[in-house]
């Protein structure tokens, strides 16, 4: 983690950016993780596109928009940094993984869910289902869709939503304004209402706590790469892992992170 001392701040609030090189390059990474942000917008031209001009069938199509969608971010991102800013990954908090790190990521992960539940409970009543069979539901809508599928969208939306809303946002908001809370409270607020046009209103209110988490773990650990496997986890679970689990243990887990 960077200590206070390793910053040099000026007097006007933030350390800023003192090359114009730099300047220009931050604000195209600002505006590549806006357009990220904003992609589920532009998401159904393209869907349509690979369908209807270009033949290919709904899923493959699918699974390209999204896999495209996080590639910017994954690849673009770290080449903009090293190419065009001239800093180290270790400014974005991309570091050598610890096995502290790790373990921090699994409690990280264990906590999402159980938060998770909570809101679910406290702001929507929903509550354990009385029997296994009553849990199954939600795996076999899940399942419904292909394996492959959802494990892409958990490995890259998680490594992209990471590595733009935490280690680029919030380094580079701090590096401007001095301030981390104000810097990971921006960073946090669009990265919540920016699952407004996919979630909805309810949706997005029950995950919002789940991305406070994310946050404030980045901004305590300063390490990417556990942020990522925290969120890689917790996206994996939801939609490859839960849906293949036996119903009683679907059950268990139901009754465990809601009460």
């Amino acid at each position: 983690m960077r200590r206070d001392s390793e910053i040099s701040v000026d007097p006007a609030g933030g350390e800023g950016f003192h090359n114009p090189r730099q300047n220009v390059a931050t604000l195209i990474g600002f505006s590549i993780i806006v357009l990220w942000l904003i992609a589920p917008l532009l998401a159904a031209p393209i869907f349509y596109f690979f369908t209807d001009r270009l033949g290919i069938a709904p899923m493959p199509a699918w699974g390209a928009v999204i896999f495209g969608h996080n590639l910017v971010v994954v690849v673009g991102i770290p080449v903009l940094v090293l190419f065009w800013e001239r800093e180290p990954l270790s400014s974005i908090g991309l570091r050598k993984i610890s096995g502290l790190d790790i373990l921090s990521a699994v409690i990280v992960f264990l906590l999402f869910n159980w938060i998770t539940g909570m809101t679910d409970t406290l702001l929507f009543g929903l509550r354990p289902p009385r029997t296994p069979d009553n849990s199954a539901a939600g795996a076999v809508a899940i399942s419904s869709i292909p394996i492959w599928f959802w494990s892409i969208r958990a490995l890259t939306n998680g490594a992209a939503e990471e590595m733009s809303c935490r280690g680029y946002a919030i380094e580079r908001l701090e590096k401007l304004t001095g301030i981390t809370w104000l810097a990971a409270s921006i960073s946090c607020t669009a990265d919540i209402v920016s699952h407004l046009p996919v979630w909805g209103l309810p949706g997005t209110l029950a995950m919002a706590p789940g991305q406070i988490l994310f946050t404030y773990f980045y901004v305590k650990r300063r390490s990417l790469a556990a942020s990522m496997t925290a969120h890689i986890l917790t996206n994996m679970f939801a939609t490859v892992v839960w849906p293949l689990l036996p119903v009683y243990w679907q059950y268990i887990y139901w009754r465990v992170t809601r009460f």
